[in-house]
């Protein structure tokens, strides 16, 4: 570009210099001519004199005109040129400041990436292909390796050291070296190959080769997987001995996915319900449950308690192949991945169809016992109230006629004697006329049958307080209330033996009676400020003299359905609720 520049200015000034050689001598020759023919008939020496004096000055003049352009077309020609040599002088010194800049940047940025690569946390080596020497290699390659670099700096060093079995270096190099040869990306990839370390240690590694073969380099990385192979290697032996366990119990162990389908079954689930184990695999288990058994494993209760990784214990019935249906147990628990995700669900399951069988009987018993002694608790209350009525209606009524006839006898009788011990016979029936009314109140008492529980509560009251010296209090908002006739009986039975109980063995002060209804339940609240007792040896208490028991009171109140607590302490006394529903 500055040759061409060059060439054009000498070109435009050869032009130039041609033009004034022309327009000079065109001045020179023709000039006198000119002159001449103007002034052919004036002509005088003088005026040629003048005339050639004025054409030199005239010539001198044009001569410096043109030669002042000339040179002055030069000079700023010049003047352009040394300012573009500065601007290329200018240009090519940033030039050289950015190439000093880049090269800085380029040696800063091969420091870092060098640095990052001595120290990424896998190993790295760069070897040239042709002779296997390494040109570069990071600290985490030798300390995998277990060797110092000087040992693996070559390829036949290399082997020789990491494989030091003779048969299995070998096998080893062959392999590598084959597969390198080949080519094949996917081929120059191991995995769990086992190395020695310069002490002696056993490790396993996964390596992988890529070549660069326009650069004769070959990259190698390597990992260390010994703790990972050591992991697999535990977990194939407890699988081993898991699915020993598994293939040999008699309890079904299955493992699901998370949508609840079978992924494993154990063979011992033929032996349950008939199926092979293969006839489960890829179907949900709630398919196989008894329709009304299925909503215990697809409602979401079940699936949140699953992920937030509670196990859970489930009683349904399996339909076994014949159609028949066995009761299951099942315990089910939850297993994660490494985020925290539900993927599987280990479930251990046994039958227990003989196991509910004995429960329903148990049931049927307890039931039949309930009812019978319901029944027992209504005949002798049956009797009592016979009795009761008898020795009202008979021996009261025998006793009140001898007591009228002895008092008509006596007024007829005159010996004081005799008066006297016919007095003492009146007393006596009189007595016995009083313990016969005790008798039949406490056999059973008319009053509960005539007015009910609330007014019969009233009469217990009173006679407790003028039979023992018990402060005794009864509370209750109802004014009467409404129970069948076997439930009446019951539940004053349960209210006068826990009164018995207080009595007789509490040395208390003060007894309360509360009874309410709350929420269709009715509530009764015995509590006094005896010596109290402890409430863990109640189930070794045994029944006492003359009644029933808290063991038997608890058993009346299980017959109507009820519950009953008991709150006690060794000298604070004892508390009794119990809530029994009305509608029983």
């Amino acid at each position: 570009m500055a040759t061409s520049k060059l060439f054009s200015r000498y070109y435009i000034s050869l032009k130039i210099s041609l033009i004034y050689l022309f327009i000079s001598s065109s001045y020179i020759i023709f000039s006198d001519h000119v002159i001449t023919s103007i002034f052919e008939k004036t002509l005088s020496i003088e005026f040629l004199t003048t005339v050639q004096t004025y054409k030199g000055l005239g010539f001198v003049f044009i001569t410096s005109v043109l030669l002042f352009a000339l040179i002055q077309r030069e000079v700023k020609a010049k003047i352009k040129s040394i300012r573009e040599l500065e601007l290329q002088k200018d240009y090519l010194s940033n030039l050289a400041d950015e190439n000093d800049r880049v090269k800085k940047r380029l040696h800063e940025r091969n420091i870092f990436i060098e640095t990052i690569l001595k120290n990424l946390p896998i190993g790295l080596a760069v070897n040239k292909i042709d002779d296997g020497k390494a040109i570069f290699m990071n600290k985490k390659f030798s300390e995998i390796y277990g060797w110092p670099e000087k040992y693996l700096d070559t390829q036949d060093s290399f082997f020789e050291h990491v494989y030091p079995e003779r048969k299995y270096r070998d096998s080893i190099k062959t392999k590598v070296l084959e597969e390198i040869k080949s080519g094949d990306l996917k081929k120059m990839q191991w995995e769990g190959i086992e190395i020695t370390t310069k002490n002696g240690e056993r490790r396993f590694i996964n390596a992988q080769n890529i070549p660069v073969h326009e650069q004769n380099l070959m990259i190698s990385t390597v990992q260390n997987v010994t703790k990972q192979k050591k992991t697999e290697k535990r977990i194939i032996e407890s699988e081993k001995k898991y699915r020993l366990l598994a293939e040999n119990t008699t309890d079904v162990i299955s493992l699901l996915d998370k949508e609840g389908r079978f992924v494993y079954v154990s063979p011992s689930i033929k032996n349950v319900s008939g199926y092979e184990p293969d006839e489960l695999l890829g179907k949900k288990s709630c398919t196989f449950f008894h329709p009304k058994d299925t909503q215990l494993v697809v409602a979401d209760s079940y699936w949140n308690r699953l992920k937030s990784g509670l196990s859970i214990s489930l009683n349904y019935r399996f339909i076994s192949k014949d159609g028949e249906y066995e009761w299951m147990e099942s315990k089910r628990q939850p297993v994660f991945n490494n985020k925290n995700e539900l993927v599987k669900i280990v479930s251990t399951s046994r039958t227990i169809t003989e196991r509910i069988e004995r429960e329903q009987e148990i049931e049927n018993y307890h039931k039949t016992l309930k009812k019978l002694t319901t029944e027992i608790s209504l005949v002798e209350e049956k009797q009592r109230k016979e009795i009761a009525v008898n020795i009202h209606d008979h021996l009261s009524q025998l006793l009140v006629v001898s007591k009228m006839k002895l008092t008509d006898i006596l007024s007829e009788i005159s010996n004081s004697n005799t008066q006297t011990e016919l007095k003492t016979v009146v007393n006596y029936i009189s007595e016995a006329l009083e313990n016969t009314r005790k008798i039949t109140f406490d056999l059973s008492p008319p009053i509960l049958y005539e007015l009910g529980l609330i007014e019969t509560m009233h009469w217990l009251v009173e006679k407790i307080q003028n039979e023992h010296p018990i402060e005794t209090v009864f509370i209750t908002s109802l004014e009467e209330l409404e129970l069948s006739e076997s439930n009446l009986i019951l539940i004053f039975r349960i209210i006068q033996e826990l009164v018995n109980n207080t009595v007789k063995h509490a040395r208390a002060d003060f007894l309360k009676i509360k009874i309410d209804v709350t929420d269709n339940l009715l509530q009764i609240d015995v509590a006094d400020d005896g010596v109290g007792f402890n409430v863990n040896a109640l189930p070794k208490a045994k029944i006492g003299k003359g009644g029933f028991g808290l063991f038997t009171i608890r058993e009346r109140v299980q017959n109507l359905d009820g519950n009953i607590s008991i709150y006690s302490e060794k000298g604070k006394g004892t508390q009794v609720e119990i809530f029994v529903p009305l509608e029983i």
